[in-house]
């Protein structure tokens, strides 16, 4: 995801969090019958850098909410896998993720991580596993994001029919939803 000089610009004066979720089929701000990826970057500093990591967890579709909110260290939606762990499956890597980068205009955010392997009858209305949903090429997925103040939630759709070009093999999650999110 490229941050135009617009949307730099507004995101750099408001010093607000980003945060988007991206999953197949009809999501809403709560609800991801398919499970989605939901993406974070935090941005209150009051200097045009972000003030913590950024996140990436995988919402099943037995979560009832999207929301990333922390108590004690941890996601307080039991419901969330975090795949940002070193010691995780899913390969995750971030450019501009890190607490201290700075945000500039043309800054690229950009959240990498691997999907699982395809199931043998894929299905467009059940998640892959309760750790992650496989994304095709034509699957039509749902975009949500949210911009305020230590925002942990997506509460605004982006769109509700954006259609898959690449498979997963060359699709990250996080790099569809991003660009996806800044659509609004």
């Amino acid at each position: 995801m490229t941050l135009d000089g617009a949307f730099a610009t507004a995101w750099e004066a408001a010093e607000v969090d980003l945060v988007y979720a991206v999953g197949q089929g009809v999501q809403t701000a709560i609800a991801q019958p398919t499970g989605a990826y939901v993406g974070r970057w935090s941005r209150s500093s009051g200097a045009n850098t972000l003030d913590a990591d950024a996140e990436l967890v995988y919402a099943a579709s037995a979560a009832t909410t999207k929301d990333m909110a922390v108590s004690a260290g941890a996601y307080t939606n039991a419901q969330l896998t975090d795949m940002t762990t070193a010691d995780s499956k899913y390969g995750y890597t971030e450019t501009l993720g890190e607490s201290g980068d700075a945000v500039a205009s043309a800054a690229i955010l950009k959240m990498k991580a691997y999907m699982p392997t395809a199931a043998a009858t894929p299905s467009a209305t059940a998640e892959t596993t309760t750790t992650g949903d496989r994304l095709d090429k034509g699957d039509a997925v749902s975009v949500w994001s949210a911009l305020g103040a230590t925002t942990t939630a997506p509460d605004a759709e982006c769109t509700a029919a954006a259609t898959i070009v690449l498979g997963a093999a060359t699709l990250a999650a996080g790099s569809l939803a991003a660009a996806a999110a800044l659509a609004f």
